[in-house]
């Protein structure tokens, strides 16, 4: 009696095989029993041994069938030789155990976001974009079509009752198509959108992904809302190391740009506050306005 390894469980299936019997007559047989208060027997065979012509010569047997082992755990092998009268009966000298398949598990085609929560505790800002990641598989032995360009991602806005879509802002990862499971990513472009906050009474933003599959079905995924949108903030006068607020550092930089022309090495747009293309005592009058008023 011993232990099976691992690797023959979850419905792995076990032919048996080179046996060998030395003396003429001799029958083989072979069972194997689960080692549980029921003993159950799931295989048993017997097979006719030839006449080998010595006592020492061995001839090699094979039992063709598989055996199905469906759990790691404790087997009974019992191996016997049944001879006619008269006739020593021997037993197997070793024996062989070789997988030969693992059960193949079907996976159903599905589409799920690589975490909801991420995408509904942020809030984006407009102008700038989300990064939108899904897992997708499209059920075994099936791919994803180019019908819907690979998996194509939507920032959505919502009527208040669910009754019309708005606008949809759209993306795509063609990486996809042709694929059988993975990862798809895209970018959603928040450029010109309308803050949540801003939205008709009860709009709202939902972020939503589809794929066609071979398999003749269009895999979504639920849907997750409300997605939050803000306006993108106010740019602060004269900060010219882009810190949101103006310092000794912003006035130091300013002064460092007096006198300079477009094209000069030392000018810089932010400075122009006056816009004509020079930074001059006008500039410098708008920059101490912005700095005591801030």
């Amino acid at each position: 009696m011993g232990r099976l390894p691992s690797e023959f469980c979850s419905k792995r299936y076990i032919p048996i095989s080179n046996f060998t019997w030395r003396t003429i007559g001799d029958a083989a047989g072979i069972q194997v029993s689960l080692r549980d208060a029921s003993e159950q027997v799931v295989y048993s065979k017997s097979i006719s041994a030839p006449a080998t012509g010595g006592w020492e010569t061995y001839a090699p047997l094979n039992i063709g069938n598989d055996i199905e082992i469906t759990e790691t755990g404790l087997y009974t092998l019992r191996i016997e030789s049944v001879g006619a009268d008269g006739y020593w009966q021997w037993n197997a000298d070793s024996y062989t155990l070789i997988k030969t398949a693992d059960e193949e598990v079907e996976v159903l085609g599905s589409l799920t976001l690589d975490d909801a929560s991420k995408y509904l505790s942020t809030s984006y800002t407009v102008g700038e974009s989300i990064a939108v990641t899904a897992n997708y598989h499209a059920g075994t032995n099936h791919t994803v079509t180019g019908a819907q360009g690979g998996v194509k991602f939507f920032l959505r806005e919502m009527k208040a009752d669910w009754s019309a879509v708005v606008s949809d802002v759209l993306a795509y990862d063609p990486s996809a198509t042709g694929q059988e499971s993975g990862t798809a990513s895209a970018n959603l472009s928040l450029t010109g959108l309308t803050p949540s906050a801003d939205l008709p009474d009860g709009n709202f933003y939902f972020l939503y992904a589809v794929f066609d599959s071979t398999d003749g079905t269009t895999y979504k995924i639920g849907g997750v809302q409300p997605i939050s949108i803000v306006a993108a903030a106010e740019p602060v006068i004269g900060d010219l190391d882009g810190d949101g607020i103006l310092s000794q550092e912003d006035m130091s930089l300013f002064r460092a740009t007096l006198g300079s022309s477009q094209g000069d090495d030392n000018y810089n747009t932010a400075a122009d506050l006056d816009n004509d293309g020079s930074i001059t005592r006008n500039d410098y009058r708008l920059f101490a306005i912005a700095y005591r008023n801030q």
